[in-house]
């Protein structure tokens, strides 16, 4: 068999196609890739290809050079081939005829990150070592677990199982999840990460397996110079409050998670996670560190939390415990997940909204259609404003969201500008 001149990742990013005809780029005639090389890319489409087609490949802004905006690969095309499927779908493999040297750059990281995470070396160990990771996914940072499994039990974090499901392919042994991950390692690295350090993209480091862990971490890699950014949805305790009081110039932000100030709905959605008002009073005490607050609305569901009335009051009472912005995120989910949350009362009607396709991180789910999102986000931003706050979303989450006229990073981004501590 003959050896692929480059090597395919399998990634899902939506393509806007522009040809001599009028075939046009409408919610009928979406396209998408399948996998992606440097060479070229293999697409599914509604429609045949012309032998030559201009492009705008979707990235996430995580993977652009400025990740504040969304910013795609904007390329020529030549079909090699071209194959019609019987339910009337078309599935063409397609060549760069021209490419930026910084897009073939950039798309030569992308697969380089999607190669090396694929690989999976097996361990004998019955626990994980800590490992602090370059991950573009999450606003292209490096990341960093403390707990393998999430205590706080939220019924919408997919996040969390597909970390506990790569874990337990490299650790067989490990069980009874939940795991708090050996920090031993830590002790032996002499490279320090030069970018910001995220605190945690798939569990919570302050939930209680992982806060003791969170703060032995901080507290040998902060005196290091390590810059670290914070989101969570539980209380910090106050021996790490006073690190990061000592170390706040370091921190370039922490975000307190509240989506919706009902104790109900958070007590079925959010069980391990403390009430909204205990969120509330902490943000107050989390003031006094000298870093720049926020808070995420993430996830939203629709008609349950995206209602005026909900996000007047909850954008209200954040700011008026003090944050500085808030980053408001729309549900995105497929499979299981879907099916799961789709059985739970209080979100029928909800769910029953979450039906567009939509490309988050370089994969495929469902969330609200995309018109609604928007109206949505807009409210938000007009909301902050009126608050004397600011209002972000994650890009990151749905590749389709450009020229918003906010940003689509959910970072502090005064601090990400180099301005340090922003006020």
């Amino acid at each position: 068999m003959e050896k692929r001149a480059h090597e395919r990742v399998k990634v899902i990013f939506p393509v806007d196609l522009e040809t001599d005809s009028a075939l046009g780029n409408s919610s009928e005639n979406k396209n998408e890739t399948i996998d992606i090389s440097e060479g070229g890319l293999r697409l599914v489409s509604r429609y045949k290809l012309p032998s030559l087609v201009k492009a705008n490949i979707n990235l996430p802004p995580c993977y652009s050079e400025d990740p504040r905006l969304a910013i795609g690969i904007k390329t020529k095309l030549r079909v090699a081939w071209s194959v019609e499927s019987k339910r009337g779908k078309v599935f063409s493999g397609l060549r760069f005829a021209d490419i930026r040297q910084k897009d073939a750059d950039l798309l030569k990281g992308i697969i380089a990150y999607e190669v090396e995470k694929a690989k999976t070396k097996v361990c004998d160990a019955t626990k994980p070592e800590v490992e602090i990771i370059r991950e573009p996914h999450s606003c292209n940072m490096y990341a960093v677990d403390l707990t393998i499994g999430c205590e706080n039990e939220c019924k919408y974090c997919h996040f969390s199982m597909l970390q506990q499901d790569f874990w337990q392919k490299k650790y067989p042994n490990c069980k009874d999840f939940p795991i708090a991950v050996d920090l031993s390692p830590l002790y032996k690295m002499k490279k320090f990460p030069e970018t910001v350090v995220y605190l945690s993209p798939s569990s919570d480091a302050f939930a209680p397996k992982a806060r003791n862990l969170t703060h032995e971490l901080l507290e040998f890699l902060l005196p290091k110079g390590v810059i670290f950014t914070v989101s969570t949805k539980n209380i910090i305790p106050d021996r790490t409050i006073k690190l990061f009081k000592r170390y706040h110039r370091q921190i370039e932000g922490i975000a307190m998670g509240l989506t919706n100030l009902d104790d109900k709905r958070n007590a079925i959605l959010e069980k391990g996670c403390p009430a909204a008002g205990e969120r509330l009073e902490h943000i107050k005490q989390l003031k006094e560190i000298g870093c720049f607050i926020g808070s995420r609305m993430d996830p939203l569901f629709p008609l349950v939390d995206d209602t005026e009335e909900n996000l007047r009051r909850t954008i209200k009472a954040l700011a008026s415990a003090g944050v500085g912005h808030v980053t408001g995120t729309y549900l995105f989910t497929y499979g299981k997940r879907l099916r799961d949350l789709g059985r739970i009362p209080m979100l029928k009607a909800s769910m029953a909204m979450i039906k567009e396709k939509t490309y988050p991180m370089g994969g495929a789910a469902y969330s609200v259609p995309l018109e609604h999102k928007k109206k949505t986000y807009e409210k938000m931003n007009e909301l902050c404003l009126a608050q004397g706050i600011k209002f972000n979303t994650c890009g990151c989450k749905d590749s389709t969201l450009r020229e918003t006229g906010y940003p689509l990073i959910c970072r502090n981004i005064d601090y990400y500008q180099g301005q340090g501590v922003s006020k």
